[in-house]
């Protein structure tokens, strides 16, 4: 059995798959610094699962029964 491992920094193509949106979007957003949060690492924006998962979480909307 193959070990894998779990990434925890996606890039800008993955994270925006990840939360389904388009990878200029993520782009766009990240110019007018709109959530999600991102890391830099040198020339390479880099987004958290954890931070991707809160912002999914975030913008649920919340329908009453």
């Amino acid at each position: 059995m193959k070990n894998e491992i779990k990434k925890r920094l996606l890039n800008n193509a993955d994270a925006a798959e990840y939360i389904g949106l388009k990878p200029q979007t993520m782009h766009n957003r990240r110019y007018h610094r709109l959530p999600p949060g991102f890391v830099k690492i040198g020339r390479r924006c880099l987004y958290e699962v954890e931070v991707l998962d809160k912002f999914i979480d975030d913008n649920r909307v919340k329908i009453e029964d």
